[in-house]
């Protein structure tokens, strides 16, 4: 059965999204052999991660309040399907000279429905949902409660036998990468 619902996102997710993100970044680049060779955007994100890991953060108690207000919801729903983006595709040329602030909030409104789940830490999944009007192609992202990963392959599964994935490439001419 299917029925039309949404989880109670609201706007107290940003910051817990947005620490989370920039301190794993920087703890990420510390693993990194020449940190040199990250572009200037992301030692910028990485700057930002490590300001916000000297405050202290990220802190356990946003993600615990979006953790507990998902139970709720999945107290009535077992699969939830959001789109993987909201827009479509962008040419990588035209990030490629945005500055760091100008990025992370186009992603935030480009991307918004993947980040709450990876702040819960929950099962999620993108899978294939077809091609757009130009032939590009597009993807819901399936989302369960802890434990849920085999419900998650089973409706992928079940997906893929309805509509066969594309195995498709798409040549971009050398003058547009």
């Amino acid at each position: 059965r299917v029925a039309n619902a949404t989880p109670a996102y609201g706007l107290r997710l940003a910051p817990s999204e947005l620490a989370r993100w920039t301190a794993g970044t920087a703890e990420v680049a510390t693993d990194l052999s020449d940190p040199q060779r990250m572009s200037p955007r992301t030692r910028r994100h990485v700057a930002a991660g490590r300001l916000v890991q000297r405050l202290g953060y990220p802190k356990q108690g946003g993600r615990r309040r979006w953790q507990q207000a998902a139970e709720r919801f999945f107290e009535s729903y077992d699969v939830l399907v959001t789109p993987v983006l909201a827009a479509g595709a962008v040419r990588a040329a035209e990030w490629s000279g945005r500055g760091w602030l100008r990025n992370v909030l186009t992603s935030a409104a480009f991307a918004p429905f993947t980040g709450p789940w990876n702040l819960a830490g929950w099962p999620a999944m993108a899978v294939p949902a077809g091609l757009d009007r130009r032939g590009m192609p597009l993807s819901v992202q399936l989302v369960a409660a802890p434990g849920g990963e085999v419900r998650l392959l089973g409706i992928a599964a079940q997906l893929e036998r309805l509509c066969p994935w594309p195995r498709i490439a798409v040549h971009t001419p050398r003058g547009m990468r």
